[in-house]
């Protein structure tokens, strides 16, 4: 398509893409259902104690000083109680109060989450012959209650109770009924379980999870931020922070055998770059219209957040070849169309139709495309060990010229400015001939 005062299409059809402004989006809540890990009912013994839910922390987060590590635990199926027969998470160990915490991956600052789960007051009672661990009696007929948070001040939390713990080893199951809504406070948001049933008194007797899920109305995306600028690049070491990004990046330069990359839908972000002027102006100081034939070379790079990573430096496409078929292959699967690393010339021949006193000029609006995804390690999450604790993702921000949509090229004219006036009414710029006759 040629429209000269208009647009010449330069690559190919336009491709319909997903529409995700304003619809709710399910959220990964990882191992929500905390199945992981499988904790076995002993013959004829249920079981309080089983580790920390693979893929939750316990405690205070390792960013702000905390362990991040030793938190609730995980209950068996029998002792959960539960009609589905799946495990549930306790907030009471050691008679101790505990926490789990987790992340939500693919939620960025701003967005709009909702949080539901399921509750119930301790099953604990442990018989051993004539004696037995117990919840207290004063718990009996009674709420237990916890904490849910999603940041640090006292209008990011709220505290929830369970039904009344019917009688000692009895489940009480809220199936639903418990949620809450917030704006999320930070990218990769943090939430969190405490407990606040102090004077439960025996081990494990303390309020009990489960089924926990997520969705979200996607924060809205920034269409201001400069492709040369892009928000930086973040690595995470299971639900933790990294200083800097040279083990997660080192990780993936393996390529498929060692990661994969997921593009996040909701972040992918079409449009069109800042106008800019291209090639030569052509000036018609004549008194007819004249064409203009002639051929242009187009080029567009591309850019990303791990180029932009000033402390580290890494220029993704030179130094860590073996990461593009990731990116490649990720936005594919989203796309009806191939992701471009820019830098290809793609040349042009276009002729141009030049009034008299005025001038003519190409304008470039180039289309791209940006999205967001994360670069996520490859574990054995079928094994039976905390593979979650070490796990690293890496979320990275790319930005390259679109080969599913057209660029825009303008032929723009005008009349010409009084430098160039003066310039057309100058004499022939040329040495005087001798007059010999």
């Amino acid at each position: 398509m040629t429209l000269l005062g208009g647009t010449l299409a330069l690559s190919l059809p336009l491709a319909a893409q997903p529409a995700y402004a304003d619809l709710e989006v399910p959220v990964d809540v990882l191992n929500g259902t905390f199945a992981r890990p499988k904790v076995d009912d002993r013959p004829g013994e249920m079981k309080w104690d089983g580790e920390t839910p693979f893929g939750w922390d316990g405690g205070e987060p390792k960013e702000i000083g905390g362990s991040g590590v030793d938190g609730g635990g995980t209950v068996s199926p029998a002792a959960a109680g539960r009609q589905d027969g799946r495990q549930a998470a306790n907030l009471h160990r050691g008679r101790e109060v505990r926490s789990i915490s987790t992340r939500l991956w693919d939620v960025r600052k701003g967005a709009q989450v909702q949080i539901a789960w399921e509750d119930s007051p301790s099953t604990y009672y442990k018989r051993d012959g004539w004696s037995s661990e117990r919840c207290a009696e004063n718990q009996v007929g009674r709420e237990q209650t916890y904490e849910f948070s999603w940041g640090a001040r006292s209008d990011q939390k709220q505290t929830f109770s369970t039904k009344e713990l019917p009688g000692w080893g009895e489940a009480n199951w809220d199936s639903g009924k418990h949620s809450r809504t917030f704006t999320a406070t930070e990218d990769q948001q943090r939430i969190t379980f405490t407990s606040t049933t102090e004077d439960s008194d025996n081990y494990f007797c303390g309020p009990m999870l489960a089924n926990v899920r997520a969705s979200q109305d996607p924060a809205s995306y920034d269409a201001g931020v400069s492709k040369t600028a892009l928000p930086p690049a973040k690595a995470y070491k299971g639900n933790n922070r990294e200083r800097d990004l040279s083990s997660a990046v080192s990780t993936c330069t393996e390529g498929a055998k060692k990661c994969t990359f997921e593009v996040y839908p909701w972040s992918a972000h079409p449009y069109f770059d800042v106008a800019r002027t291209i090639d030569e102006a052509a000036v018609n100081c004549t008194r007819n219209a004249i064409t203009d034939r002639r051929d242009i070379v187009l080029k567009a790079s591309e850019y990303n957040s791990l180029a932009q990573n000033k402390p580290v430096g890494y220029h993704l496409v030179k130094d860590y070849k073996d990461m593009l078929p990731l990116v490649a292959t990720g936005f594919e699967e989203y796309s009806t169309y191939p992701y471009s690393w820019g830098n290809e010339d793609r040349k042009r021949q276009i002729t141009l139709s030049i009034q008299p006193g005025e001038v003519t000029w190409l304008e470039l609006q180039a289309a791209r495309e940006r999205f967001e995804g994360v670069f996520t390690e490859i574990v054995d999450t079928g094994s039976n060990s905390n593979v979650e604790r070490e796990r690293k993702r890496l979320f990275a921000t790319f930005d390259g010229p679109s080969t599913g949509r057209p660029d825009r090229l303008y032929q723009r004219s005008g009349p010409l400015n009084p430098v160039e006036l003066l310039k057309c009414d100058k004499t022939r710029p040329t040495a005087i001939t001798p007059d010999n006759r």
